[in-house]
């Protein structure tokens, strides 16, 4: 073996032990999958972000399993419903969460889908990205297939709307305030992919009123007085 195989491997080896949470590079994605959903790059930052996500959460997953219509809907990308779908194949639930500040980001143990704009430009909330801790008072992101990077939280809140796909393969959820009680109640009385998001009183409030209503009157009536008081979505 001559000098520059030798070097060659000790370089790979450096690369190797480098330590991140998110996965560099892109994923091969055959041309197959490309005609089966021909779609623009941009089109598949939602499916990154889970892909990302279910990495850090120490998932086997081949990207190119969630190169489907079903997690990728239309040429403007996934939505909340679609990313929940494709990260609860590999047993992992995912819990929508608006109206979330960066004091709960800074809170919580989990990998965490944000929606934000594209850019500082963007008229729209056009783009997903994933959060996976904090580190130096910042937050880390995985943009894409970028390695994460720190982003101060004064340009993440200039960017992002509050919205969060919280990611867990355990189902806790105590460090939102969101009981792993209420989750059970949503996925019981809700769609299987609706918005729970939900904080702790409204939760508790939503719970309690199906409970006495399924008690008093059965299925129907739950539906009649949840609809009616705005309790049931």
């Amino acid at each position: 073996m001559g000098i520059l195989p030798k070097l060659t491997i000790v370089f790979i080896a450096l690369a190797s032990s480098s330590v991140s949470r998110c996965t560099a590079g892109e994923p091969s994605v055959s041309t197959v999958e490309q005609r089966k959903l021909p779609l623009a790059p941009r089109s598949y930052c939602g499916i990154y972000a889970v892909w990302q996500g279910l990495k850090v959460l120490n998932k086997d997953v081949a990207f190119q399993d969630l190169v489907d219509a079903k997690y990728v809907g239309s040429p403007e990308g996934s939505t909340a419903a679609e990313l929940v779908a494709a990260v609860e194949r590999y047993d992992v639930r995912g819990i929508v969460q608006a109206r979330m500040s960066n004091e709960m980001l800074e809170s919580s143990q989990h990998p965490i889908v944000l929606h934000v704009r594209s850019s500082l430009v963007s008229e729209s909330y056009d783009h997903w990205m994933l959060f996976v801790g904090v580190a130096d008072g910042k937050a880390m992101i995985c943009n894409g297939l970028e390695a994460e990077k720190p982003m101060s939280f004064a340009r993440l809140s200039s960017i992002w709307d509050g919205t969060g796909i919280v990611l867990s393969d355990t189902g806790c959820w105590g460090d939102l305030g969101v009981s792993t009680a209420c989750k059970d109640q949503c996925n019981r009385f809700a769609p299987r992919h609706s918005d729970c998001s939900l904080d702790s009183r409204t939760c508790s409030t939503r719970t309690a009123v199906r409970s006495a209503a399924t008690a008093f009157g059965g299925g129907f009536c739950t539906f009649v007085v949840c609809y009616q008081f705005g309790l049931w979505r």
